[in-house]
Order: structure tokens, then sequence, then C-alpha cells
């Protein structure tokens, strides 16, 4: 288990922007590859590739993974903009995904950004499983915290019990490891 964390990686005032931009639009259902609801239960909104949100949230990444990871990374998908209201979570799960070719590329880091002010929630910590009895939690619920990690860890996001929480969430993808 490996990450790379900015615990103030945007500003509080650009987390909020990002909010107030995009609280009224549509959100779905977040799926799972089983669509068990007892796995997740929040809401998310797609945002363009080739929005300035996702070439800055790409650039974090290039960043840690030039510094820690060193992954052949040639792109990413499309952003998530994550809402967990009262009960949301995703409970454990990775964000590796399988593909069918050797051609396909593959899921190889994922960023997640916490965008809401912890006054405004309680809950929906976001954890890493270590292989210990406690999880560890590197972003703390604060505002603006950006970490970067491998999509073979296995991570989650606990139950919010008050309010609303935010995130932004991308997938750099390369080809398959061998």
């Amino acid at each position: 288990m490996s990450y790379f964390l900015w615990e103030e990686g945007v500003s509080h005032k650009e987390c909020q922007s990002i909010i107030d931009e995009y609280k009224d639009v549509s959100f779905k259902e977040g799926q799972t590859g089983s669509n068990d609801p007892k796995v997740r239960n929040n809401l998310v909104h797609w945002i363009e590739t080739n929005s300035l949100i996702a070439r800055a949230m790409f650039q974090f990444i290039l960043e840690a993974n030039n510094k820690y990871f060193k992954y052949i990374i040639d792109g990413y998908e499309q952003v998530q903009l994550s809402k967990y209201e009262i009960d949301g979570f995703y409970d454990w799960h990775k964000d590796a995904v399988h593909t069918n070719t050797e051609l396909e590329p593959v899921r190889k880091l994922a960023l997640s950004i916490n965008l809401s002010d912890p006054e405004s929630y309680e809950g929906g910590e976001f954890e890493f499983f270590d292989g210990h009895n406690k999880p560890l939690d590197p972003m703390k619920n604060k505002q603006g915290a950006v970490v970067v990690f491998d999509c073979l860890d296995w991570h989650r996001v606990k139950p919010v019990i008050k309010g609303s929480r935010y995130s932004l969430v991308m997938w750099a993808i390369g080809p398959r490891f061998k």
C-alpha cells in the first residue's frame, strides 16, 4: 500500500468554487461491477476529459508518478465528481479494471480530492487498508487534500452521517503490467 499526498493541494476557495459550479447538475447513482447496494451508495457526475479540472488533476498524477510510482502512464479516464449524502459510502474496493486484451490500457493510478469543508459533514472518511487492524486515513477529511495511489490498493469511503461530502476522482491509464 503506497500513496502520495498533498494535504493542501487545492485551495479552499477553489474547492468551494467547484462544488458551487456542479452542485445542481444531474447526478446518477454510482455503479460497481456487481451493482450491489451493500458495496456502494453515492451519486456521481462525469466531467469532460478536456476540462481545465481534468488537466490540472492529471498534473498531480504526473508529479506523483515522477517522484514516487514510476509507472508508464499514457493518459487518463473521465473525471468523476462524487457526492456522498447521509448514509452515502463506498465500501472496500480496488480501482483496477480488468481488460479483455493485452493491448487495452489498464488503470494504474487513482487520484482523489476532498472538496468539502470538514465542518459541513460528519463521517465520510477516506481510508486505505494496509493489512493492519486500523485503516489509514491520509486525508483526514481535509478540504483540498489530494491523494494519488495505486489502483490495486484497497480503499473505502466510510458512511456520511451528517451533511454532504463532495470529491473528485481520476484514474491514470497505461499499458498492462508485465
